[in-house]
């Protein structure tokens, strides 16, 4: 045997030996909380779980033996500062966890800002604290691990990331929201708005020397103007230095109901055909991605027309994330389970109690065991 080949064998008992070790870590854990009466004991630190960070001791632990515990489960024993280390980590070495247990670890993280009984009616603000992230200058911020780029799936780290200011944040405010600036509009041109009158509206802007801006496009998908907003697409009227196209495609997406969104979005499409299915962050996520983070629909549900529509206008249900995993394997892998978690989620999000009845009404759980 040559020393190549020795060397390999050897790492392969080194990996099963740490993982056997971090196993019986995990272990003594679950004992001390059960065995806990009155304070609840210190959660593990990343790094304290020696070989964690090792793909080799990854893909044994991702097909774990009888009575241990899987990777996806793990987190919920990782002190706060710890997850996103995690997280970060299997993400990086995706290629050799299993498909099915990759996914599993997927779910402990997306939406888990939303996603917690604990939270489901309380402010998102408290669901921060999980992340131990103090606000600092966007340079201390960009070095955390809370705003990895693998991570941006989950509205924390999106929400952080945008804050930092890292590349590719501009697209990501179609899921945290911008800074809107006070309009003075005029009752005329406020009226053109209400009813989609694209000439009125082009003639009083014009004599209030209104510029196109992002808050004055915020106006216009709000008012569900799609004349007014199909009129500056096809005419190129809206600048970059407002909101490009791809930002304003994925705000479609993200933040408007299915009542709102397919249209504002047919009507882009019809002044510049092929947008839709070209919309790609920096991250090369598609406008599906954008879709999973609409608070106003699910979009696994059969009733959901958001993610139909993208779907016919060519979005790729194989496109893939950061993690590797394609849109599709994320929406075919959930459980019905997960499903009525994530939508009883949505009924409850109390940053949208003016779309949950609707939500409710058109997407109701009983449709999903159909």
């Amino acid at each position: 045997m040559d020393k190549g080949t020795m060397r390999q064998v050897l790492d392969r008992q080194e990996a099963q030996a740490q993982a056997v070790r971090i196993q019986e870590q995990l272990a003594e854990k679950v004992k001390e909380t059960k065995n806990a009466r009155e304070t609840y004991p210190a959660p593990l630190k990343f790094w304290a779980l020696k070989g964690l960070g090792k793909p080799e001791v990854l893909k044994i632990l991702g097909k774990p033996l009888r009575n241990w515990i899987p990777l996806h489960a793990m987190v919920d024993m990782l002190s706060s500062g710890s997850k996103c280390i995690f997280w970060r980590t299997v993400f990086e070495h995706h290629d050799c966890i299993p498909r099915d247990e990759l996914l599993k670890v997927w779910y402990t993280f997306f939406d888990s800002y939303y996603d917690d009984e604990r939270y489901a009616n309380v402010n998102p603000r408290a669901k921060r604290e999980e992340y131990c992230v103090q606000w600092s200058s966007p340079h201390l911020l960009a070095v955390s691990a809370v705003t990895y780029p693998m991570l941006i799936d989950n509205p924390v780290v999106c929400e952080y990331y945008v804050k930092a200011c890292k590349p590719g944040y501009q697209i990501l405010r179609a899921i945290t929201g911008r800074h809107l600036q006070a309009l003075n509009l005029s009752s005329e041109l406020e009226q053109a708005l209400d009813e989609d009158d694209t000439p009125s509206f082009e003639i009083y802007r014009l004599m209030q020397r209104q510029n196109i801006c992002y808050s004055l496009m915020v106006e216009i998908l709000m008012a569900k103007a799609t004349s007014i907003l199909r009129h500056l697409v096809e005419n190129e009227a809206i600048p970059k230095s407002a909101i490009s196209m791809q930002e304003l495609c994925c705000i479609c997406a993200a933040r408007f109901r299915d009542s709102d969104s397919v249209p504002l979005l047919t009507a882009i499409e019809e002044a510049r055909p092929g947008t839709i299915k070209g919309v790609h962050d920096d991250f090369g996520r598609n406008l599906l991605w954008y879709a999973l983070h609409n608070q106003t629909t699910a979009w696994f549900h059969p009733n959901c027309n958001l993610t139909q529509f993208l779907l016919e206008k060519g979005c790729d249900p194989d496109n893939q994330n950061q993690a590797g995993l394609t849109w599709r394997e994320v929406t075919d892998g959930l459980t019905l389970m997960q499903k009525k978690r994530i939508m009883t989620s949505r009924y409850n999000n109390w940053r949208m109690n003016s779309h949950t009845e609707e939500l409710r009404r058109t997407q109701p759980l009983e449709a999903l065991e159909i």
